[in-house]
């Protein structure tokens, strides 16, 4: 799913390079948006990562979840979008990184999709199970705790049984890092059993996802009616938490339909390149075609924080607590930068350091504030 994706299977040709359809300005362009999407995705995720790891209820199932999704996203941004934008759109093909990140880039990437993908579909199971067997609670908690690392299991094992067919080959004088298959046989069954591996877990979510939208609508009109009939406490704790349910259930759709957007384009791809449209597209098509796909791939690094925290409170509280660490540094810089001013101007003038004792105490005085607000 780099490079070598857009080359096919028979080795690098020169037509099929991206220079040959695309110019320096576009690639330029191409280029930042992609490192754009780096950046979001850091300044997104570190601060998630960082909020839940600190976080008192940090084993919960809801933090366990998006602490994974947040560890898919952020190898991606670390280990995938850099060397394959450079490789692409830089240097034209020419993989100067070596063998082992040749493999390891195209490891790290299907690892972090297939797992993203597991892992929204063990919460998406969960809030299924919290919906239709609200009482289940222990077996919902054993479900997150042991399939999670399950999912990250088998996305490792589908990706190293992936990666061994990556090579580096050298052509001339540049070096590609493509997938070298035996056979157009082999290719064919590797490229289905991704497309499995990618589609069923998709296919099981979208199920478990509109089951638990059916049970939450008509268990909503049957709430509204008991409500009208009484109005005891318990009717309203148990519609706050009904509540608290749709908007997870909200969250995830908005996951899922990110994914759909992002990651399927890819995949339809590499099926209509391999079995529909092998040899009869021309080079152009093929470029253009994988570059929106590469690019929508990557930008669900930064969508997925922009869900977390315009969509769940968590997310808004660590958005007003960044902010306030902002405008905090802000003023220690700023207030130290005046300390150092007012020193030296009474070390010039030869004056007493009574200005700077002032400043000191005001200083004083203005930290338990925002200690307090913190």
């Amino acid at each position: 799913m780099n490079s070598s994706a857009a080359n096919g299977s028979s080795g690098p040709s020169v037509c099929f390079l991206l220079e040959c359809t695309f110019t320096k300005g576009e690639r330029g362009f191409i280029v930042f948006s992609l490192f754009s999407i780096v950046a979001i995705s850091l300044l997104g995720n570190i601060p998630i990562l960082i909020a839940i790891l600190f976080s008192s209820k940090r084993r919960n199932s809801s933090n366990l979840s998006t602490l994974n999704l947040v560890v898919s996203d952020l190898l991606i941004t670390i280990f995938c979008i850099p060397f394959v934008t450079l490789d692409l759109y830089v240097f034209g093909h020419n993989w100067i990184y070596g063998p082992i990140m040749c493999r390891l880039v195209s490891f790290v990437q299907n690892t972090a999709v297939l797992a993203s993908l597991l892992n929204l579909l063990t919460i998406t199971f969960e809030k299924f199970l919290a919906v239709r067997f609200p009482f289940n609670i222990r077996l919902r908690k054993k479900l997150v705790c042991h399939f999670m690392p399950i999912a990250w299991i088998i996305a490792i094992a589908d990706s190293i049984f992936y990666v061994r067919y990556k090579k580096l080959k050298e052509h001339g004088d540049n070096f590609y890092c493509f997938d070298d298959w035996p056979d157009s046989e082999t290719m064919q069954k590797t490229i289905i059993a991704k497309q499995a591996t990618f589609f069923a877990p998709l296919i099981l979510i979208a199920t478990f996802h509109s089951i638990t939208i059916y049970t939450l609508v008509k268990r909503k009109r049957s709430f509204h009616l008991q409500l009208q009939r009484s109005e005891r406490e318990s009717f309203r704790r148990v519609l706050s938490k009904h509540k608290r349910q749709r908007k997870a259930v909200k969250i995830i759709l908005l996951n899922l339909i990110a994914i759909i957007i992002c990651w399927t384009p890819i995949y339809i791809f590499m099926f209509l390149f391999t079995f529909v449209f092998s040899g009869e597209v021309g080079p152009t098509s093929v470029n253009i075609g994988y570059t929106v796909c590469v690019w929508l791939l990557f930008s669900h690094c930064s969508v997925s924080p922009l869900i977390y925290f315009f969509m769940t409170q968590k997310g808004k509280e660590t958005i007003a607590l960044c902010s306030l660490c902002l405008r905090t540094c802000r003023l220690q810089g700023k207030s130290s930068n005046m300390g150092a001013l007012l020193l030296d101007s009474s070390n010039n003038q030869g004056g007493s350091v009574r200005t700077t004792g002032r400043f000191s105490s005001w200083r004083r005085s203005s930290t338990p504030g925002a200690e307090t607000r913190l």
